[in-house]
């Protein structure tokens, strides 16, 4: 019997952003856990909405400057209050393509934060992933980051 792993094997991309924010690790989750604000201030995760517990569906809608956004569903896999949030998704057939978007928050002292995001992909269809998508996505995190730490910081 031939192995679909064998000829067909997965490949595996993960994309990583940081931040640095004067804050605390609860008021950063604040405005990360409150999804029905994103739209005032977050211009990549444009629009979030379920409830943030492990096993939840949550609908998102993501966008970029100057293009077109997308909706889609994810599932809520983490939930560390104040620490992590992530969440998954991925085509319907196994092992093809999947996705973990992940938001960790980290003390660095009292009242400083490194707020860590990013995605891991996997599965056979993340070889056609073109480079260019993939620094689209970091370009993405790294505006959320930096319009979190401005609504967090409240400059």
């Amino acid at each position: 019997m031939i192995r679909l792993r064998k000829i067909f094997p997965s490949s595996h991309v993960r994309l990583h952003t940081q931040i640095e924010i004067d804050a605390s690790a609860e008021r950063v989750w604040n405005v990360l856990a409150d999804f029905g604000a994103y739209a005032e201030w977050n211009p990549f995760l444009q629009q979030v909405s379920g409830a943030a517990h492990p096993g939840a569906k949550l609908t998102v809608k993501v966008g970029q400057e100057g293009k077109r956004s997308t909706t889609f569903q994810v599932r809520v896999k983490t939930v560390d209050q104040p620490r992590e949030l992530r969440w998954t998704s991925g085509l319907p057939v196994p092992r093809m393509f999947e996705s973990e978007h992940y938001l960790c928050i980290r003390e660095l002292g009292p009242d400083r934060v490194v707020v860590e995001q990013g995605e891991s992909f996997s599965g056979v269809l993340v070889r056609f992933l073109p480079a260019k998508m993939r620094q689209s996505a970091v370009s993405s995190f790294e505006a959320m980051n930096a319009a979190l730490k401005r609504r967090v910081e409240g400059n």
